[in-house]
């Protein structure tokens, strides 16, 4: 009788083993991992690998988890190395789930570029602690027709991406996003799940952690054929977007800064066209050839600062036709 019982334990153990999939946490000095997330993590029978310093870079330890989840992250200066943000790329279109929580899904609060715009990437910060579901998802779902009660007010709302499906909002911000991404499975959610053990709003957070788990790793397994071409193609996609953001990106995001070209437009044009609205407001006080050479003049910068202006455009525009050659 107790070789029965021995043999079954055992055939549970190895079907445990079998069954488990592995996560990857990332936790730095501005993570905040609390312990109702590890342990819903843990009860969900999840197996958790920590990572921490250089180790998105490790490509051998990625491959041993099935998700890699980035939560949290407040003023990350900065997250994280432009080596990690491709392996994470690689490692999404190979067929794993990635999980963007927070702030480490783009710019606000950590200056790291968003890694995948085609699902969706936080611009802007969100003043309100609750999250509403919206659409008919297996995430919407999760939130059982009510909104849930995030770790305070300091949500992102995002953009989505053209490969993205909205799955819940703040209002009328969009909050977060999910889609197929190659081979494997992205979730952008600009909310965190800083939830303690007896907190009374876990249940509700839980619940969608755990439904996105799920939904990130219900793809099918691709072939080694068909994920090496969608690492290379994702990788590819990758580096090129970088590049044009470098040089062309003139918007709130996804950078510290402007791209060089329009910085190099901002620093030849401001001070000049500054100068020609000076002119202007001066010939309000003068009269006959002072006020006409104060005109004229003005009129001369408003066109060099035209042409400055146009002439970047159309640089950034050549850049973009090169690199998407």
């Amino acid at each position: 009788m107790k070789v029965k019982v021995i043999v079954v334990a055992g055939l549970l153990a190895l079907a445990h083993v079998a069954a488990a999939k592995t996560i990857g946490v990332w936790v730095d000095g501005r993570s905040y991992v609390s312990d109702g997330f590890t342990n819903s993590l843990v009860e969900a029978g999840w197996d958790i690998e920590w990572f921490s310093k250089n180790d998105l870079e490790n490509v051998e330890k990625l491959d041993k988890t099935d998700v890699m989840y980035c939560g949290g992250g407040w003023n990350a200066y900065f997250f994280p190395t432009p080596k990690s943000r491709l392996n994470l790329v690689r490692y999404a279109a190979g067929g794993k789930g990635v999980f963007l929580a927070g702030f480490r899904s783009g710019y606000p609060r950590t200056a790291n570029r968003p890694m995948f715009p085609e699902i969706g990437a936080v611009y802007n910060r969100v003043s309100c602690p609750w999250i509403w579901p919206v659409g008919k998802s297996d995430l919407a779902k999760a939130f059982k027709g009510k909104p849930v009660v995030g770790t305070g007010n300091d949500h992102l709302c995002l953009r989505k991406g053209d490969w993205g499906e909205v799955f819940c909002c703040s209002g009328e911000d969009y909050v977060g996003a999910f889609g197929d991404y190659y081979c494997g499975r992205v979730i952008v959610y600009g909310g965190h799940f800083g939830y303690n053990v007896v907190d009374e709003t876990r249940a509700d957070s839980e619940r969608l952690l755990i439904a996105s788990l799920k939904y990130l790793t219900g793809q099918k397994k691709p072939s080694p054929q068909d994920q090496e071409k969608a690492m290379s193609t994702a990788a590819m996609a990758f580096i090129r977007r970088e590049l044009v953001w470098t040089w062309t990106i003139d918007d709130r995001g996804p950078d510290r800064r402007p791209g060089i070209i329009p910085e190099w437009r901002d620093k030849t044009t401001v001070e000049p066209e500054a100068l020609a609205f000076k002119l202007d407001y001066y010939a309000t006080f003068l009269k006959g050839d002072a006020a006409k050479k104060c005109v004229n003049a003005s009129r001369l910068l408003k066109f060099d600062v035209a042409a400055a202006r146009k002439r970047a455009a159309a640089f950034c525009d050549e850049l973009r036709r090169k690199v998407d050659a």
